[in-house]
């Protein structure tokens, strides 16, 4: 089975925040703590690159785990999350 990788772009709502430059830096370094890769020039997207043997059902489940606990670290919220996968031959999807 392909290596999947997965690019997910997080749209963010800092309706009612003070200081949302921080509160976007914080939502970041929550996911770089759980080996999320900033994609360089793409304001709102991430990419990760899964174990051997991982599921788009496993993966999915483990990038909603990985944006609640960022969400509940900075108080964000998120207005629009979109996930694309790829094995390496070509088959792209979404949710």
């Amino acid at each position: 089975m392909p290596k999947l990788t997965t690019l997910v772009t997080v749209d963010l709502s800092f309706t009612g925040l003070s200081d949302p430059s921080t509160k976007r830096k914080d939502f970041y370094e929550e996911l770089k703590k759980r080996n999320w890769n900033k994609v360089a020039g793409v304001t709102t997207g991430w990419r990760i690159h899964w174990p051997e043997g991982k599921t788009q059902s496993s993966a999915l489940a483990e990038i909603k785990e990985d944006l609640r606990a960022a969400i509940a670290a900075t108080s964000v919220a998120t207005s629009r999350v979109s996930a694309y996968w790829h094995t390496g031959v070509g088959d792209f999807g979404s949710f």
